[in-house]
């Protein structure tokens, strides 16, 4: 795209010099002869850069009307006759790209012009790099974070049963050696259940440590086929708590992952349906467009989640209740909420204890890996 710069300038035989130079240089203008016209034409205009005279016509001079528009961070280079102390003092409070004074050759305006342009860029360029930079250590930080509390809370909850089935197991070898027999069935009976416990955290952890490796890429898909496609997953479940899912027919296509997406809505209908002590789960799915995003709700008629745990739930192994009150292992709203950021969305829910629960997610429709 060409560049454009803003000429501020009451000489006509300078600014008809200028103008004939940016021409040279494949770019476009706009010349104005008062600050206070500067002022003006900077509100619907927004060039690259503003070549500024000093001693301009009117109430303000060419620093006054720099300092007006600063707050646009339009880069400005001074064209002036004046070279006193007192005038450049009050100039470089302003932070100019340059300044080059009349009366100056063609060539070497040209030459000043395009070195200030190419000073611009490679200024861009830094900042970008330097924001890019801050962004990548933010996330480093951010991962690291996650693995320390990763590896300790998975050390913490994979002792539990550890212990658990260390403890049965003497307990069985005591019984064994005093030839008493009739503990022996609890007794297995507590280290197959512990050990379960154990596998189903493993294969969560897996899960969980798996999704940037198992990430796919992004594709268009009818949300109605993602959620039958959990519902199927789901039917073993389903079909003991006797659950009813409904949604709305008109879910729009969406842009993602297809698998994660499945996951996603996977583990928040079967949190729907464990955590519910009704006859009857009842669960209602809805999907729309909300400005630049899709929105999803899905409501529950469950035992409902007290808003103090609103930050709570979704962190790495926290559970909410004890493990023999309700199975799971405080991995699968960790695993929806990361699914969620890498769509670049938000997950939220709004409850009331006995009340149910809703659940909702957006998903950015431009987002680009």
């Amino acid at each position: 795209m060409s560049k454009k710069f803003l000429i501020v300038e009451d000489s006509p035989a300078v600014y008809l010099v200028m103008e004939r130079i940016i021409k040279k240089l494949g770019y476009q203008y706009k010349t104005v002869t008062t600050g206070e016209d500067a002022i003006e034409i900077l509100k619907h205009y927004t060039p690259d850069m503003v070549l500024m005279d000093i001693m301009l016509p009117g109430s303000i001079d060419g620093i006054e009307t720099a300092i007006k528009i600063a707050s646009y961070n339009i880069p400005l280079m001074y064209c002036s006759a004046c070279t006193d102390d007192h005038i450049l003092k009050r100039v470089k409070k302003t932070n100019p790209i340059g300044y080059l004074v009349k009366p100056f050759r063609l060539e070497n305006a040209k030459i000043t012009i395009e070195m200030a342009l190419f000073k611009i860029e490679m200024k861009k360029k830094l900042n970008q790099e330097i924001q890019e930079r801050e962004r990548a250590f933010s996330e480093l930080k951010k991962l690291n974070e996650e693995l320390q509390h990763f590896t300790f809370g998975a050390s913490h909850d994979l002792q539990e049963p550890l212990r658990t089935i260390i403890c049965f197991a003497e307990l069985l070898m005591e019984k064994h050696s005093a030839e008493d027999y009739s503990a022996i069935p609890e007794l297995t009976e507590f280290i197959i259940s512990s050990a379960t416990r154990m596998q189903s955290l493993i294969e969560s952890l897996l899960s969980y440590s798996g999704l940037s490796f198992k990430a796919k890429s992004f594709e268009w898909l009818d949300s109605k086929e993602l959620i039958d496609h959990a519902i199927s997953n789901l039917g073993g479940m389903i079909d003991e708590k006797n659950a009813q899912i409904h949604y709305n027919e008109n879910l729009p296509q969406i842009y993602g992952d297809k698998n994660q997406l499945i996951e996603l809505f996977q583990n928040i209908l079967s949190n729907s349906i464990k955590y519910c002590t009704k006859e009857t789960p009842k669960i209602l799915v809805n999907g729309h467009t909300f400005n630049d995003k899709w929105r999803f709700e899905i409501q529950d008629n469950g035992i409902g989640i007290d808003s103090k745990y609103k930050d709570y739930i979704f962190k790495l192994f926290k559970r909410l209740h004890q493990p023999g009150e309700f199975s799971g292992s405080g991995i699968g709203l960790v695993i929806c909420e990361k699914i969620v950021e890498r769509h670049k969305g938000k997950i939220w829910f709004i409850s009331e204890p006995e009340k149910g629960t809703t659940f909702y997610f957006t998903l950015t429709k431009n987002n680009k890996e």
